[in-house]
């Protein structure tokens, strides 16, 4: 509809009491098309969220989440991943609270709102030592489980890699092969592998 009466393919609402999860927990194929590039992946997870979530908490927390992402792919401390300073423009307090670590204590909340959900998966990140852990820490954090977790998984998976995934998950893991291979065509079509002649 808004597309037809002004031409904005942006149909995510700007108010604040609109700041859902959703735009976040499907992130990662962005992030995994435009990496290396730092400035790319920001630019483009804001412009991912905005199809759907505009308010300013959503594209500040996928600007965030796709700073932590880079960093994950390139260094294994948790420390310096999550708690070096972060480019953020007038950041809103919730988004702040997490660039400052604040989640640490423990006292998070997997709700629908953006600012929890990313909080809570960073807490369930930080304080495990597993994939296996993370995952089963941010599902049963309850409320909107299933977001906390696919938020968690993405920083988690980045961390410890596709094989630290627990096998007997991946066997019950619906349309597998399909999910590799959508993958390695999102990642390769960013990153051709060269030709050997």
């Amino acid at each position: 509809m808004k597309f037809s009466r002004d031409g904005s393919p942006y149909a995510g609402s700007t108010k604040p009491t609109t700041a859902g999860n959703g735009a976040l927990m499907r992130l990662a194929p962005v992030l995994m098309y435009y990496y290396p590039d730092q400035d790319l992946m920001i630019k483009y997870s804001i412009e991912s969220a905005r199809v759907t979530h505009g308010a300013d908490e959503c594209l500040q927390a996928n600007q965030l989440f796709s700073q932590i992402i880079w960093r994950t792919f390139n260094n294994n401390n948790k420390e310096s991943i999550l708690f070096n300073e972060f480019t953020m423009e007038s950041p809103s307090e919730g988004i702040q609270a997490i660039c400052n670590g604040d989640y640490r204590s423990g006292k998070v909340q997997g709700t629908g709102y953006v600012v929890d959900s990313l909080a809570a998966a960073l807490w369930c990140f930080y304080s495990t030592d597993t994939f296996k852990d993370a995952i089963l820490k941010a599902a049963n954090l309850g409320d909107d489980a299933d977001t906390t977790a696919a938020i968690c998984g993405q920083v988690a998976g980045a961390y410890y890699g596709i094989n630290s995934i627990p096998n007997h998950w991946l066997e019950y893991l619906f349309m597998f092969d399909e999910i590799i291979n959508i993958s390695n065509k999102i990642y390769y079509s960013a990153h051709p592998m060269p030709v050997n002649i």
